[in-house]
């Protein structure tokens, strides 16, 4: 259930870096999936 939760987080964060345009935060989406 919470390993869900985060994937959905992820994944709207993923979604508002892309409609800013910010790279960042696809990287530390990149480290927090490697971790």
């Amino acid at each position: 259930m919470i390993k869900l939760d985060i994937s959905h987080v992820l994944y709207l964060n993923n979604m508002m870096c892309k409609a800013t345009g910010g790279s960042s935060g696809l990287r530390d989406i990149g480290a927090l999936e490697s971790a």
